[in-house]
């Protein structure tokens, strides 16, 4: 995980379409609202829309461990599409 974070360059272009994700402090119910919205690629190995993550993935709620594990899943298996 480490090496794919360092090997990204820390600005990025993308073009549309694209979903920006705010603060989830620990809500998983909110990351799985929007993960069951943008989740189905028709491009095989890509989520349907790239996703941006701000921040803010932990605390306040009860399901922080959660919030993150999910992440870095998505970020392992779709390096592309995700940005954390």
């Amino acid at each position: 995980m480490k090496a794919i974070l360092l090997s990204e360059p820390s600005l990025l272009e993308y073009g549309a379409p694209i979903v920006i994700v705010g603060d989830l402090h620990g809500q998983i119910r909110d990351l799985l609202r929007v993960l069951d919205r943008f989740s189905e690629g028709k491009t095989p190995g890509c989520l349907a829309m790239r996703l941006v993550f701000l921040g803010d993935y932990v605390d306040r709620g009860i399901n922080s461990l959660e919030v993150i594990m999910t992440l870095v899943t998505l970020k392992i298996l779709f390096p592309n599409c995700v940005r954390l």
